[in-house]
């Protein structure tokens, strides 16, 4: 179950990355700024996840 989890965060983490990029280049720094905090809060849970895992949850 923690591998589906962490799979989603990881791919919100990289739209939310994409999507803070695109707010940045069209002048947009506040909304831009704000995707980029969540794309990273998104990145860390993902990889808290993944190293947490239990190894008899792998399949």
């Amino acid at each position: 179950m923690r591998a589906n989890i962490s799979k989603w965060n990881a791919l919100a983490a990289t739209l939310l990355y994409a999507s803070a990029v695109f707010q940045i280049a069209d002048n947009h720094f506040g909304l831009g700024a704000v995707f980029f905090v969540a794309a990273s809060s998104f990145a860390v849970a993902a990889r808290i996840n993944k190293k947490t895992e239990p190894e008899n949850e792998k399949q």
